[in-house]
């Protein structure tokens, strides 16, 4: 019995340390934009996609979006961007930092190509998209930017229209967001204080053994 309790007390101890090791989730949030049905929007919404269209539909609503809507994350995180589709004729990017996708190169599709960015702070991401149709960096925000949240927040698409003439269903390019949670300073203070706890009561059960 007395093994059984122990056992116990060192997988809940466990439990702890990993819970702390992981931290808080983030998730992803929106505000403004308006609401935007893509079944009836100029053009149809038909872009190529990266894998399987069935693996977007099962995340995403992609029925309608939010077109304008500033897309946000509730804490720092590192995000992975992943060209997960389009559909322009256009030569478009998408940029953040110094790092950007391309929907082709050399005629080439891009589609998977992938880079990872460390957001340091809670609030709206910075990016923004280029397009050879039109003449400026199209920011987070704009009207010419849509986009769509999964049900559970860890997950964004992020939906360009260039505002080519005829087409307004915003697959010229399609980013894929996702969000790997980064421990705060206090929850990796957290999990050292539980590693050093489970070390000293494993120190203690070694010392009570050898003096039975």
């Amino acid at each position: 019995m007395a093994s059984i309790r122990s056992v116990a007390r060192a997988a809940l101890l466990a439990l702890g340390i990993a819970s702390a090791a992981v931290g808080q989730a983030q998730t992803f949030g929106s505000s403004g934009g308006t609401p935007v049905s893509l079944i009836s929007a100029p053009g149809s919404f038909n872009p190529t996609w990266f894998g399987s269209a069935a693996d977007y539909s099962g995340l995403f609503d992609l029925s309608s979006l939010l077109r304008g809507a500033e897309l946000s994350i509730s804490g720092p995180a590192q995000l992975e961007f992943t060209l997960a589709g389009f559909e322009a004729s256009y030569n478009n990017a998408f940029v953040v930092g110094d790092q950007q996708l391309n929907n082709r190169l050399g005629g080439e599709s891009q589609l998977g190509s992938t880079f990872s960015f460390r957001q340091q702070s809670a609030g709206p991401l910075s990016f923004g998209f280029l397009s050879n149709g039109l003449g400026s960096l199209l920011q987070n925000g704009f009207a010419q930017v849509g986009v769509f949240l999964s049900q559970d927040r860890q997950h964004a698409l992020i939906a360009f229209n260039d505002s080519f003439r005829g087409d307004a269903d915003f697959d010229d390019m399609l980013v894929h967001v996702s969000i790997t949670p980064v421990p705060e300073p206090e929850t990796a203070l957290l999990w050292l204080a539980g590693l050093a706890g489970l070390g000293g009561w494993l120190r203690h059960r070694r010392g009570a053994r050898q003096v039975v």
